[in-house]
């Protein structure tokens, strides 16, 4: 039978009724960009840079995949921004809300530059409205390059966030919504130093970041969102602990050999720590400027003994040290109680800290100290203009000044090559004093240009009678390194031990060049790390690629890539000790399944030279004799 019309009120009363169920349904999903959420107890805000690890991994895909693992609850919001990558999908600007099994695209905002302040100050005000909670978290994810480089560089337009943009940015965020962080995190590599927590102290009460490169996998997302929703008011602390513990194990798990830190350090008792830098970074100033060449060979002896994150020759401008383990070397001379007063505040500022085991004790915060004073002069600006110690900068400042002054501060010399025995060769060095390095070369002459095409530790460093320093080789005929399947090429060998503070012969980096199988065109610089196994047995496990896009930030080491082919670099070094380096097209082999670094192989092509390297970056190579 026919129903009867409701009256007109109930007409009116039912479309208001659908009108409401509609607004309840849109906040329920997130509703969009405009929709403002009830009040939650913590909201994480993630800006993941894509760049070229998800073009060429996939890494920022795995690390979402991880985060949907675990289903946040009602009182956890976790809140995305993602793009900067060459890669459909991550080409523009996407907000998108993590819904356990699911990801919720909220909005795309079509092409933005993510290396920009104003685009992450408008994700952090858009993130703070749209999610209001008690408390706020924000992550970010990408490349880092630590206090001089920044960090996120966007691979669509090659910008990057230095630190001013970064706090400016947050600043900015902060000063619309009044929101203040309980965290900001680095998902990125070299971001835990001191400079950098000293900047974000205004603007949060706890910095988790790590003082090395981070592997390709990053943080353990399940981690983070297990303890996260298991107790969505959990304190920073426990929380912090738990993230850690969660990248620890998960780095030992994806490479037993690994590198990995992590620290959580307390913003707010980062003061004393600073009025110890303070009072350091002036006492050393002074004995610059009182006593300039013994006062930089003292400091430049502590800063060789440093446990060093990325200090190698084909990326200087990061050169960052472990802080305690720098200022804890004798031979600064630093007066009574004030290294114990820096560590002790250190102890209170670094709540937790975890390495893996390749590491000595670590202080969980770095900072930038140059150990190659002919850094371009862009480096040495960028740190001064930081917001932090004055002091510190200044001894800074002068340590670099004094180390271009070769007045001051001589190069090493190299006396004429002698033969030794029959197949030895040797040379004295003068001025040893600012050495870093010894080695034995094989270089070869092109045009007039100096080449080295391979180089190896020496077989002994003493003193002679007149306690000069001897760098001796006991065979120049063999003993050199090669890389290769089908042939073998010379490689250039740069032991790996001023990452670690000691001479390990068995870890050494590699310069390469690596080439598509499948595409000659397709071309990328780095380093193969390399290191021993149990039996004796060289091998390269990994490989940092220079700097992307010409950008100051580092990228993360990866695998070695199965499906590419390797070239040696060379090192080219000038008339004024300067080097370079350059690769041979034609020298290309193919590693194989397992990546071998053939030892005691022999070349006949080139001549046997001892060399050094002082702490300022200059190369000294011995005539060959005569």
């Amino acid at each position: 039978m026919p129903t009867r019309p409701p009256p007109a009120c109930a007409g009116i009363l039912l479309r208001l009724f659908a009108v409401f169920s509609l607004l309840l349904a849109l906040a329920s999903c997130g509703g969009g960009s405009g929709a403002v959420q009830a009040e939650a107890e913590t909201t994480v805000l993630v800006y993941v840079i894509a760049t070229d690890l998800e073009e060429g991994g996939g890494e920022a895909s795995a690390n979402l995949a991880e985060m949907q693992s675990v289903a946040p609850n009602e009182k956890v919001n976790l809140v995305l921004a993602t793009g900067g990558a060459r890669k459909d999908g991550w080409r523009t600007l996407q907000r998108k809300r993590v819904l356990g099994s699911r990801i919720e695209l909220l909005e795309d905002l079509g092409p933005r530059d993510m290396g920009q302040a104003s685009t992450l100050q408008d994700f952090i005000e858009w993130g703070v409205k749209a999610y209001p909670a008690k408390r706020y978290m924000l992550v970010l994810w990408d490349h880092g390059g630590g206090p001089n480089a920044g960090v996120g560089p966007d691979s669509t337009t090659g910008s990057v966030l230095s630190l001013p943009m970064l706090t400016q940015a947050i600043s900015n965020a902060r000063a619309q919504t009044g929101a203040h962080f309980d965290l900001i995190g680095f998902d990125a590599c070299l971001m835990a130093s001191v400079e950098i927590a000293k900047a974000l102290s205004p603007h949060a009460n706890y910095m988790l970041a790590s003082q090395e490169l981070e592997p390709g996998g990053g943080w353990d997302w399940r981690a983070f969102m297990r303890e996260l929703t298991a107790d969505p008011a959990i304190d920073i602390e426990p929380f912090g602990k738990a993230v850690i513990d969660g990248y620890i194990a998960k780095q030992e798990k994806e490479e037993p050999n690994g590198q990995s830190t992590l620290s959580l350090t307390d913003l707010r008792r980062l003061g004393p720590v600073m009025e110890a830098l303070d009072e350091i970074g002036g006492y050393l100033e002074e004995r610059l400027q009182a006593d300039p060449t013994q006062a930089w060979y003292d400091i430049t002896m502590a800063r060789a003994r440093a446990t060093a994150f990325l200090s190698p020759r084909l990326m200087t401008g990061v050169d960052l040290v472990d802080l305690l383990s720098f200022f804890s070397w004798s031979s600064l001379n630093l007066p009574a109680g004030q290294y114990e007063k820096l560590e002790a505040a250190m102890g209170e500022a670094v709540r937790y800290e975890r390495h893996t085991a390749v590491y000595p004790q670590l202080s969980g915060l770095t900072m930038f100290m140059p150990q190659r004073t002919i850094l371009k002069d862009s480096t040495i600006e960028a740190y001064s203009e930081l917001n932090f110690s004055v002091p510190m900068q200044a001894f800074v400042g002068e340590y670099v000044k004094v180390g271009r002054n070769e007045d001051l501060v001589p190069r090493p010399g190299l006396g004429p090559l002698m033969k030794e025995g029959e197949t030895g060769i040797r040379a004295t060095v003068a001025n040893f004093d600012s050495m870093v390095y010894g080695f034995v070369a094989k270089g070869v002459q092109q045009e007039g240009r100096q080449f080295i095409i391979a180089t190896k530790p020496p077989s002994e460093i003493t003193r002679d009678e007149s306690d000069q320093l001897v760098i001796r080789d006991a065979n120049a005929d063999e003993g050199w390194f090669a890389l290769g399947t089908d042939r073998k090429v010379p490689v250039v060998m740069i032991p790996d031990g001023e990452r670690y503070a000691v001479d390990d012969p068995y870890r050494y980096m590699v310069p390469v060049v690596l080439q598509s199988k499948e595409d000659p065109d397709a071309v990328a610089g780095g380093l193969l790390f390399v290191r021993s196994d149990e039996e004796g047995v060289l091998r390269a496990y990994s490989f940092l690629p220079d700097m992307l896009n010409d950008s100051p930030t580092v990228a993360r080491p990866d695998e070695l890539p199965t499906d590419a082919l390797v070239a040696p670099r060379l090192m080219e070094v000038d008339a004024n000790g300067q080097a370079s380096w350059i690769y041979d097209p034609s020298s290309f082999v193919d590693l194989g399944d397992d990546p071998v670094v053939h030892q005691n192989v022999t070349f006949t092509e080139g001549t046997n030279h001892i060399g050094v390297e002082d702490h300022r970056g200059y190369v000294i190579l011995s005539q060959p004799p005569k």
